[in-house]
């Protein structure tokens, strides 16, 4: 709708970059947030592909903190199975833990 000149619409500031036919109003802070997590079933390994797509984005995720490149905004919650840069067994996890649940 808003490529239609009709409507308005929330997004990631990510989406907006770049774009001028748009009028982009920032919202102050404190702003919004979200969590984005990844998910699988308990006590089911998830699958090689998954495993992998889980490996590839904490190890682009942590170069990205350590480097100082996440996206303004952007906070990475390591989780707690995730150690220098593999995943380890984990007793119990939580919802804090982010990530932890892959």
């Amino acid at each position: 709708m808003v490529e239609a000149g009709v409507g308005l619409a929330v997004l990631p500031s990510t989406v907006v970059a770049g774009r001028t036919t748009h009028r982009v109003t920032p919202i102050a802070s404190p702003g919004l947030s979200r969590m984005i997590g990844l998910a699988h079933r308990s006590g089911v390994q998830p699958p090689r592909a998954a495993r992998e797509l889980r490996q590839a984005l904490m190890e682009y995720l942590s170069a990205a903190e350590t480097n100082g490149s996440l996206p303004l905004g952007t906070e990475l919650i390591t989780p707690a199975a995730w150690r220098n840069g593999t995943w380890t067994t984990v007793a119990s996890t939580t919802a804090a833990d982010g990530l932890s649940a892959l």
